[in-house]
This record gives C-alpha cells, structure tokens and sequence, in this order.
C-alpha cells in the first residue's frame, strides 16, 4: 500500500502497490465535491481531452462498469482507493444501506423504522386511532413489495428486517432494537 499525493494540498490518498506507478505517471489526482460528499478525481495526463474519472472507477475496471454498477469505499473513507476496500454494488443495493429517512416533503415519518409505516387507511376514516396499525414494505430493484399489515410497530420491524437479509444479504441495512 502506497500514499499518492492529491493536488498540491498535503492530502493523500492510498492505492495498492501494483496500480501505484501507473497512476502517478499517468494521472493527475484532485479532490472534488459532488453532492454533498468528497471523491478523488483522475485527470489522463496527455490525453487531449480533459477527461475525468473517479480514482476508484478506475482501480475497480474503469469502463468495465455499467452505468447501474457503483464502487464503493466499504470503510467509508474516501481517501482509501486499495482494492481490499473497494466492492461494486447496484444502485439498488447501495440504497438499501442508507440509514432510515427521519422525514419526507417536510412532514415527519410515522414509524421510527426504516420500511415501516402507519397504516394511513386506519386514520382515514377515524378507525382505530387510539391504536393503528402498521404496515411494512420493501423496495427491491425499484418495485415496492409488501410484507403485512401488523398490530405491533415492532412486528413491523421485524418483518422487514427479515425481508431484508433474504433480499440484501450482507447490504442490508436492520432496524435496531426489535
């Protein structure tokens, strides 16, 4: 494992040592922001065009990617470009790993588990307000499925969180505390 150094900020960046000589002759590395977070950006040197490339697309097979098909750092550093802790995820997968949503459109959410919510028909038409009841639900490669109607949030929960590991496997993302 060997640093390369990122622009000309005391800032480096980690890469395994059998891509290390071929990055640094022939690219030169800057540290962007895009949408809220930091990556390292790969310029070709000599290449006529300014073309970019994210380091790690290109430690993991650059254009041997599809479009859906994302890299990403598993220790969440972005500054750690060694293949070890690199994987390939879908950007359904990727999604599946984000932490549950506390709010939508300015409203706050009705269940405090991810895939769980109240279900709105019980509310509706003023049954069971004292005591609604919770449904639960999963999205998987865009098409939502659902998984039950429960008496008990944590039922819920746990249905999901069932859902989950057999859909995500090591991905998925369990709610806590059920």
């Amino acid at each position: 494992m060997q640093r390369i150094r990122l622009g000309r900020k005391n800032i480096y960046a980690l890469v395994d040592d059998d891509v290390h000589r071929d990055i640094s002759m022939n690219y030169i590395l800057r540290l962007n922001k895009a949408v809220g977070c930091l990556y390292i950006t790969a310029y070709k040197k000599n290449a006529g065009l300014n073309v970019t490339t994210p380091l790690h697309r290109i430690i993991m097979g650059g254009k041997m990617l599809s479009a859906n098909e994302l890299v990403v750092h598993k220790d969440g550093d972005f500054r750690n470009c060694c293949r070890d802790n690199l994987m390939v995820m879908s950007r359904s997968d990727l999604m599946q790993t984000h932490e549950k949503n506390t709010g939508y459109a300015g409203k706050p959410c009705t269940s405090k588990y991810k895939g769980v919510s109240i279900f709105k028909r019980d509310l509706q038409y003023n049954k069971r307000k004292d005591h609604p009841r919770y449904i639960a639900h999963i999205r998987i490669d865009g098409v939502l499925k659902h998984l039950g109607l429960f008496e008990k949030e944590k039922d819920a929960a746990r249905a999901y969180n069932k859902a989950s590991k057999k859909y995500f496997g090591e991905h998925a993302t369990l709610n806590k505390g059920v």
